[in-house]
């Protein structure tokens, strides 16, 4: 099993395949159909926090909308609205969380929220920018401590090799004082406990990333309603409506149109960022996240003409270089999960126990599969009985006939 974690394959688990190969290339499939779907979320996610980027760039910049808790306010109450038609549409079931589940969730996405605008007012924006990259390791901590996850050696040195990198390509400025490090600091511990916990609320509360993100998007959006009159300029003072404050901004066709556009994106990326940790982890998304900032640099030179000197070249560089090095030994954890059942991999069973245990793992999933497809069957039957006696199927169930 050691040999397992290192990437190798050990001769029991050859001679267990070689035994049970049906059983073995069916776990594969499993881990392979794992890793894309992986694939496809953070693709997903990567694009569209990249697009929202240039959307909020145009708000902000082009139209003088700088009311950045109103934005995004705009995003989560999208959100909220955007998972309540999706559920509508049959994309997922509904199911309810109380507000003691859900409120602490939606308090630090706010929290990280506000946090980190603060932050980047009160600091440079090299020192930001770091502060971006140490969420990182905090998410590694925070797993360690929370979760219980122990990363390997090769895991952790990766990790540095990414935010190296991104140091290098993106700082070049510190300039520290106490109220911003404060600020930064709070960010950087929010971020990270959201980031975990949009992970693991999905598996202490057995619901899906749908299902999460419908119950707890229309509470971060109240609670950033009432942020909103302490946070941003109202207009309400003695200075009156002016085009500095929210109430005298000039809302044109144009702008309306980009806030709205921003929105839809604001949507997507929280629909993805949900998608992609439940499918991988926290640190994986996180670490994803660094590509990101890496595409927007490399589009700016290709798109704007913006220089990229020695030192950002090189930075680009490392971190892709770490990004494939991380997803690399996370492809091979996955797969050494499926390699070895989690009962044998201390040794103690022998050849026959398991294989028991994998065709255990096999069965239950066949049958799950089977209980799936005959309860359709039934539901069609029904709806076909209903209509040829023209009487309603739910009518039919409350009678108790078949």
């Amino acid at each position: 099993s050691l040999q397992t974690r290192r990437g190798g394959l050990s001769a029991s688990v050859l001679r267990q395949r070689a035994s049970a190969s049906p059983i073995q290339a069916y776990r594969d499939q499993r881990a392979i159909m794992h890793t894309l779907r992986a694939c496809i979320y953070m693709a997903f996610n990567v694009c569209a926090v990249c697009s929202i980027i240039f959307a909020n760039k145009s708000v902000f910049a082009i139209y003088q909308f700088t009311f950045p808790y109103a934005l995004t306010f705009c995003h989560t109450g999208t959100t909220a609205i955007g998972m309540k038609f999706m559920r509508r549409c049959g994309m997922y079931e509904y199911h309810a969380l109380t507000m003691a589940q859900k409120a602490p969730l939606a308090f630090v996405y706010v929290l990280y929220v506000v946090l980190s605008n603060l932050s980047l007012k009160n600091n440079t924006v090299g020192f930001f920018q770091i502060t971006k990259i140490l969420i990182t390791p905090v998410v590694l901590v925070f797993e360690m401590i929370f979760l219980g996850k122990k990363q390997s050696w090769k895991v952790k040195l990766s990790i540095v090799v990414v935010c190296a990198g991104v140091t290098m390509a993106t700082v070049h400025d510190l300039s520290v004082n106490l109220l911003g490090m404060c600020l930064a600091a709070g960010a950087v511990f929010s971020a990270a406990l959201y980031q975990l916990w949009a992970g693991s609320k999905q598996r202490e509360f057995s619901v899906n990333a749908n299902q999460l993100l419908d119950q707890f998007s229309p509470v971060a959006a109240g609670m950033l309603a009432v942020c909103i009159p302490i946070l941003e300029p109202l207009g309400l003072g003695a200075g009156g409506e002016t085009r500095s404050t929210l109430l005298g901004y000039n809302m044109t066709f144009g702008a309306a149109l980009a806030i709205a556009i921003s929105s839809v994106l604001g949507l997507l990326v929280n629909y993805s960022t949900f998608l992609v940790i439940g499918e991988t982890s926290s640190l994986t998304y996180n670490v994803v996240g660094h590509i990101k900032t890496v595409i927007i640099l490399v589009g700016g030179v290709l798109l704007f003409g913006d220089d990229m000197e020695f030192r950002k070249a090189l930075g680009v560089g490392v971190t892709i270089v770490g990004m494939v090095w991380y997803s690399r030994l996370n492809y091979l954890e996955k797969m050494g999960m499926a390699d070895v059942p989690e009962v044998a991999t201390n040794g103690d069973l022998d050849g026959d126990a398991e294989t028991k245990v994998v065709w255990t793992d096999y069965a239950k999933d066949l049958m799950h599969r089977v209980i799936n497809s005959s309860s359709g069957w039934i539901d069609n039957a029904l709806a076909r009985s209903s209509a040829e006696n023209g009487t309603p199927a739910s009518t039919q169930t409350r009678r108790g006939q078949p």
